[in-house]
């Protein structure tokens, strides 16, 4: 992501509030804001740890992330009751694995070789 010129990833989660639980409005708006930020990569509704809603995007710098969440909060202040996101820097000294799908793309070509080697003993 730092190649791409993304220096931030925020994981944000959400709780609606109780007055808008299957609200039509809320998930259109919703749908309409995720189209109008290409820099989520995914947003979902589920439930875990007090929240039930979740969206993953990535930022030039932390004041482009700043804006965004400034963003959520203000056009979303009567849905949701909690909007807590969890900001990482990409380019920090403390990163464990950088984003990759080269381990994705490993697991995929054992899968697919395993297969191979079952058609190898049928054929």
């Amino acid at each position: 992501m730092i190649k791409l010129g993304f220096q931030i990833l925020a994981v944000t989660f959400a709780k609606i509030t109780p007055q808008h639980p299957q609200d039509l409005k809320l998930l259109q708006k919703a749908r309409d804001f995720v189209y109008k930020h290409p820099i989520i990569i995914f947003a979902s509704t589920d439930r875990g740890v007090n929240f039930d809603r979740v969206a993953i995007s990535i930022h030039k710098d932390y004041a482009d992330c700043y804006k965004f969440i400034q963003e959520l909060k203000r056009d979303y202040e009567e849905f949701y009751t909690i909007i807590e996101t969890f900001v990482v820097s990409l380019k920090s000294d403390k990163i464990i694995r950088q984003i990759s799908l080269k381990g994705i793309a490993g697991c995929l070509e054992k899968e697919k070789m395993s297969e191979m080697d079952i058609f190898a003993v049928f054929a």
